[in-house]
């Protein structure tokens, strides 16, 4: 009798085991779990008759957060007349410990193997990105397999069984071909956001590159990638950082919404909340997954800030897409595609709903999606950017042209005080001219034929002075046609110095010139003889205002390493404006009276730099300004 129940058991749990002739065979709709926090210490033979599973009716795969001992129970049989070598896989690879039991129909032990994170890879019976397992099936062959799954976080028991041979030769070759795709795309698009942040230094392209790369890690543990080639970090620290990774990739996934509108110009308010919001609740939380004793208690609030701060993402785009000149329409697409796919996995893991469709791959094509339309996103962005930056320079360009305007304007206030003081002798000379003619006039009532040849080569003379002081200064004010031509300094030089002769010497102002050499420049001779005027009517200006005795100008050329040296010295008693560099700024100026446009120098720097490829730097102390100019000497 007893022999009889024997057999009828067996025949019933050979009935009721799964049948594994077809493979591949999904395994997770079959399995009975327990879940328990009872340490045993009984030799697995006696635990497993005496253990009580019930049956997964959620048809799920996931079991939730718990830190209980999940323990998973199936039962196979192979129902054909010949032998068959299968792969066992449990498809989750963040998995802290998984123990192997295979029993047979007597719940006789077969073997056991281990696997999982608690020890280093290289000391595993099994090595693989997922946890596999070897086991062979007699004809009519029925066994028993228990496993027992630990993990910190959350436990996803995906498993399949595979024809040995298929799956080494077929199905691992073409998912290991997926995962390198997967990831290359998304190191490619990381490393692709860095270098635009490089050239652009626009900081949605930097929050975008922190998202990626954490989704990169996120993935290629998630994948084993990690775990394979990475075991130095600490496995448990590997399987947290999923996590963690995960985390942090939400958190720069709406800092990159808020930056990449602009939110900060267009809508304060809302990014200084999204600001505080993500440093009051991200910044613990991943503080707390960073400690073991608290990692477990933050895990289940993930999921749910997850799906929240995706519909606070589209909620971010829509402020953009109302306030923001920037397009969200793949912004919308992108995120709109991904989240759904989320929502809808998490609900099926879950058990709310049931979809063979939806699977961790589907997620990950949901990833590539949001990946692609973000970066054709940041495209927009980019040609935003562009054309921002080209209305920038162009007001740049009008503004540099203003001040331009403003600079010779400011000189030409001075110019036309010069030109006073120089006519002033010849016109007068002119009125002594007339009043000696009308004097002879008047007088002898008749002018001698050679004197008033005289008088009329007199005035000649002066007239023509007078036109070449009109010449000087139009041509000082009027863009040269020659202005890419090889010129003499000493030239220049002179020009400038006639436009401020008179004005030098009716301050008493000593100019001393000492050129070593006449060296010729290639470019602009009126624009270098404005840089001269500049600095020259500088000096001349603080000493009048100071009142300087027996003030000087020195001016120097000489030759240096290949490079044309022009010094201009004066005994002013230096420059008050600290840092001393800030007064070639705009708007900066040296003149104590305040009467100055503070562009002189400004435009002076920039014609040296810009048309001559040079330079000019300046040393001042309390008694005197040093103005050097320095600029290469041109091939001949």
């Amino acid at each position: 009798m007893k022999n009889l129940l024997m057999m009828l058991f067996v025949l019933c749990s050979y009935l009721s085991a799964i049948d594994i002739s077809q493979l591949p065979t999904n395994l997770s709709k079959h399995d009975e779990i327990l879940i328990t926090d009872k340490i045993f210490n009984s030799p697995i033979e006696l635990l497993a008759p005496n253990m009580t599973f019930k049956k997964n009716t959620a048809g799920t795969e996931n079991f939730g957060y718990n830190s209980k001992d999940f323990w998973i129970k199936l039962q196979l049989s192979n129902h054909s007349q010949e032998a068959h070598k299968t792969i066992f896989e449990l498809g989750f690879t963040p998995m802290d410990y998984v123990d192997f039991y295979e029993l047979d129909n007597d719940f006789k032990l077969l073997n056991h193997y281990e696997s999982g994170d608690l020890r280093d890879i290289e000391k595993r019976v099994i090595k693989n990105k997922n946890h596999i397992f070897p086991l062979d099936f007699a004809p009519n062959e029925t066994k028993t397999i228990l496993l027992k799954v630990k993990n910190s976080g959350v436990v996803t028991a995906d498993l399949k069984l595979f024809d040995r041979f298929d799956y080494f030769s077929n199905i691992y070759p073409k998912k290991e071909a997926f995962i390198i795709s997967f990831l290359a795309v998304i190191l490619f698009l990381t490393i692709y956001n860095a270098i635009l942040f490089n050239s652009l230094k626009d900081i949605s392209f930097v929050h975008y590159f922190i998202a990626m790369l954490n989704m990169f890690i996120l993935q290629a543990t998630l994948f084993g990638v990690a775990y394979e080639y990475t075991p130095f970090f600490g496995l448990w620290n590997l399987t947290a950082l999923v996590n963690i990774s995960a985390a942090i990739f939400t958190a720069f996934s709406v800092m990159f919404v808020n930056s990449f509108f602009e939110l900060k110009k267009y809508s304060p308010k809302i990014y200084k909340f999204t600001t505080y919001m993500l440093i009051m609740v991200y910044a613990p939380m991943i503080l707390l997954m960073l400690i073991p004793t608290t990692y477990q208690s933050v895990l289940p609030i993930l999921p749910i800030l997850g799906i929240f701060m995706l519909f606070y993402i589209l909620f971010l785009a829509v402020i953009g897409w109302k306030k923001s000149p920037i397009r969200a329409r793949y912004i919308f697409i992108g995120w709109g595609v991904s989240g759904l796919l989320m929502i809808l996995y998490v609900l099926q893991m879950i058990g709310i709903i049931e979809s063979k469709i939806l699977s961790d791959i589907t997620i990950r094509v949901g990833t590539l999606v949001e990946m692609v339309f973000f970066s054709f996103a940041l495209g927009d962005k980019l040609k935003f950017l562009k054309d921002e930056i080209s209305e920038i320079k162009i007001k740049a360009l009008e503004y540099e042209k203003q001040m331009l305007l403003n600079s010779r304007l400011a000189i030409a206030g001075e110019t036309v005080g010069n030109i006073a003081h120089q006519w002033r002798q010849p016109l007068n000379k002119l009125g002594s001219i007339i009043f000696k003619i009308r004097g002879s006039l008047y007088f002898k009532k008749e002018l001698a034929k050679d004197e008033l040849k005289e008088n009329i080569q007199e005035t000649e003379k002066v007239l023509n002075d007078m036109s070449k002081t009109i010449d000087l200064f139009l041509n000082f004010f009027t863009p040269s046609s020659s202005a890419d031509e090889f010129f003499l300094i000493s030239q220049c030089l002179n020009d400038s110095i006639k436009i401020i002769q008179d004005s030098l010497e009716a301050s008493q102002i000593t100019l001393d010139i000492d050129m070593q050499k006449d060296f010729s420049l290639h470019g602009s001779s009126i624009e270098l003889a404005q840089v001269f005027l500049n600095i020259i009517s500088n000096s001349k200006d603080i000493a009048i205002s100071r009142n300087i005795l027996n003030p000087k100008i020195s001016i120097k050329c000489f030759l240096s390493e290949n490079n044309i040296i022009i010094e201009i010295n004066d005994n002013c008693g230096g420059i008050k404006i600290e840092p001393l560099h800030k007064i070639f700024e705009p708007y900066i100026s040296t003149k104590e009276n305040k009467n100055g446009t503070g562009l002189g120098l400004y435009i002076a720097k920039k014609i040296i730099i810009e048309k001559f490829e040079g330079d000019i730097v300046v040393a001042s102390n309390a008694d005197k300004t040093t103005f050097k100019i320095i600029v290469p000497n041109p091939p001949k």
